[in-house]
């Protein structure tokens, strides 16, 4: 797997021209395209490390819990982390 800018991403610049830029400054990229969608690619664009993350720990997680009656606090915990992210990906922030 290529190496990607590290996280957190975050969409900055106005509804019609965002603009996904890493916690370091570094322009990660600029959705040029505008339609009814642009908003929420940004957004999507903007949580990818993040998403690839919670999915990462979840995999792991449920490799080494492979039966379901293992769900503890430690899943939840988990779960809402992901939730989280893919409400960050989900939720106008411009």
């Amino acid at each position: 797997m290529n190496a990607h800018t590290p996280g957190p991403w975050q969409v900055i610049g106005s509804p019609s021209d965002p603009w996904i830029i890493a916690k370091s400054g570094v322009l990660v990229a600029n959705v040029r395209y505008t339609n009814d969608q642009t908003q929420g690619d940004a957004r999507l664009i903007a949580a990818a490390p993040e998403l690839l993350e919670a999915l990462v720990t979840l995999y792991d997680a449920s490799i080494k819990h492979e039966k379901a009656s293992l769900w503890n606090d430690h899943w939840a915990s988990m779960w809402e982390s992901a939730r989280a992210v893919i409400t960050k990906a989900e939720e106008a922030t411009i």
